[in-house]
């Protein structure tokens, strides 16, 4: 149904195979050992030279023996559970929905209402969607439910937690500490977002450890999710494509929004170029850059349209659709501190190059 009513108002829609589910599950498990194990102030010891040889110091908690508890036990979750069994932890789970047993005994999972779960975990892991009610489920109130020594890790969403509260529970010491790859000031669709992360959290290096939303920064993972984007228009017929496809050093982004920019560049290109054109896809790195360009030679843009109405919301040169798109691209691009350029000549083509920072990787 959906699909229907997405083609009769000229949007066309593509799925894009999950692709995020591994990388975000093994980096959930690393948030977990890194913050248990003390990894990051291990780091800084040994570089700091206060390291002479072994001694007494930095003891943690190890997953084997500990009780985890996930939060959610949706694919993410599951794929969390699947990789915990090697540890030799204890796994309670907290869903809306009963997993089937056969699920509960292959992972050996058992079911507790939250506030147990809550109490008994040495972890505890969040895997679930934001919605209005997940907003703020770890919350003051909640928080006060774990045990003082309790690690909590969020490689979620950021405002499934009251990062205020965690700040105030740091402080007191009432939390063990705290791990996230994800932040309250990522989630656009709140107008009351924070423009920052808690200081108090931000302040507290040696019992928190964050991360700038990695889930999927991996590079094998990041190429594929580009290159199906570009294979769902690939093949249309009439359109001949080329692409030219290169590696890329990891990007510190939120790799479900650039798939939909990436998406929606490939459908104007196909909107653009009708029955028959070209359509041709690179990428590249430039000068501490990530470079994408997706070219056409379609029917192209007026100066005063690329001028006035390109990037502006409800501005088209389409016959149907919304004119958005490129407007929440524009969004998204900056947000990540990068830019869109766009050189376009009517009756001749178009071509969008999205230019987004690289990690330095030192």
């Amino acid at each position: 149904m959906i699909f229907t009513a997405c083609t009769r108002r000229g949007i066309t829609v593509t799925i894009v195979e999950d692709l995020l589910t591994i990388p975000s599950a093994e980096l959930a498990i690393g948030l977990m050992i890194g913050l248990g194990r003390h990894l990051l102030q291990g780091d800084t010891a040994v570089r700091e030279g206060k390291f002479h040889g072994w001694r007494p110091w930095f003891y943690g908690l190890g997953l084997h023996g500990s009780t985890v508890g996930l939060i959610g036990l949706g694919t993410i979750g599951h794929a969390i559970a699947q990789r915990l069994l090697g540890f030799g932890s204890n796994q309670i789970y907290y869903d809306s929905r009963k997993a089937h047993s056969d699920l509960e005994q292959k992972l050996r999972l058992r079911l507790v209402p939250l506030e147990e779960l809550l109490s008994q975990s040495d972890f505890v892991v969040l895997s679930l969607p934001l919605t209005l009610d997940t907003k703020h489920l770890i919350n003051e109130s909640r928080l006060k439910l774990m045990k003082p020594s309790a690690l909590l890790i969020n490689p979620a969403r950021g405002s499934l937690v009251d990062e205020k509260a965690v700040g105030a529970a740091l402080v007191e010491r009432t939390l063990g500490g705290y791990a996230a790859d994800v932040f309250e000031l990522e989630d656009w669709a709140r107008v009351d977002r924070p423009e920052t992360v808690d200081s108090r959290i931000l302040a507290d290096r040696n019992r928190t450890l964050l991360t700038p939303h990695l889930g999927s920064a991996v590079d094998g993972f990041r190429r594929q999710i580009a290159e199906q984007a570009i294979e769902n228009v690939n093949g249309m017929p009439g359109i001949e494509f080329a692409k030219e496809i290169k590696p890329l050093p990891t990007l510190m982004a939120d790799s479900e929004q650039l798939r939909s920019v990436v998406t929606n560049l490939l459908l104007n290109a196909r909107d653009a170029v009708g029955e028959r054109g070209r359509i041709e896809v690179k990428t590249d790195s430039q000068d501490g850059w990530a470079a994408l360009s997706v070219s056409d030679d379609g029917c192209g843009m007026t100066p005063s349209f690329l001028r006035d109405s390109l990037f502006r919301p409800f501005k088209t040169t389409k016959k149907k659709g919304l004119g958005i798109g490129m407007f929440q691209s524009k969004m998204i691009i900056e947000a990540h501190h990068g830019s869109i350029r766009v050189k376009s000549d009517v009756g001749k083509g178009t071509t969008f190059q999205v230019l987004l920072p690289l990690t330095s990787g030192k």
